[in-house]
């Protein structure tokens, strides 16, 4: 009896983790076609799992790095150091 309990709690847990895997990859995705800057707590936070999942799980963090070396090697994409949005004083509110 105790080993089947085990053998389902290890299942779940494989597959609660390949469900982190997939959020994380659809993340990554959607913040590469976006051009959102690439970090470890904007990538836990869209991908709705633990900073310590991204460190730890193998898998994670080299989708994590894939991520930082493809944004990093396409220099010309927006980031936030390089962005640059024209200023549309047109829109602007004034308090008075």
């Amino acid at each position: 009896m105790r080993t089947s309990r085990t053998d389902a709690a290890v299942r779940a847990r494989r597959q609660a983790t390949q469900e982190m895997l997939q959020r994380l990859q659809t993340a990554l995705t959607a913040m590469a076609r976006d051009h959102t800057p690439v970090t470890v707590a904007a990538v836990a936070r869209t991908a709705r799992v633990s900073r310590t999942f991204l460190y730890q799980n193998p898998q994670a963090r080299a989708l994590v790095e894939q991520a930082v070396r493809t944004k990093s090697s396409h220099p010309e994409l927006p980031n936030s150091r390089n962005l640059k949005l024209p200023l549309d004083r047109g829109h602007l509110e004034t308090g008075t």
